[in-house]
């Protein structure tokens, strides 16, 4: 299982590439979606939003709506 984190790194200010999330999904790879750091210098009050998440996997990642929404559900 890969853990991605769509709206961002755990409070890291360096920008890391996105996770391949459709490819792993067709390689047959269980992908899961996290919010990573509740807090960090950009939320300072932070957004631990799961659907947020299932937004952009579905907007960034190409996903169908209940895809994205299982990912960060289950």
């Amino acid at each position: 299982t890969v853990v991605c984190l769509p709206q961002g790194g755990c409070a890291g200010s360096e920008r890391r590439t996105t996770v391949p999330v459709r490819l792993l999904r067709s390689a047959g790879v269980r992908v899961a979606a996290g919010s990573g750091a509740l807090r960090d210098t950009a939320n300072p009050v932070g957004r631990g939003d799961p659907l947020e998440a299932a937004y952009l996997l579905a907007s960034q990642h190409g996903l169908r709506a209940e895809h994205a929404y299982a990912m960060v559900s289950t």
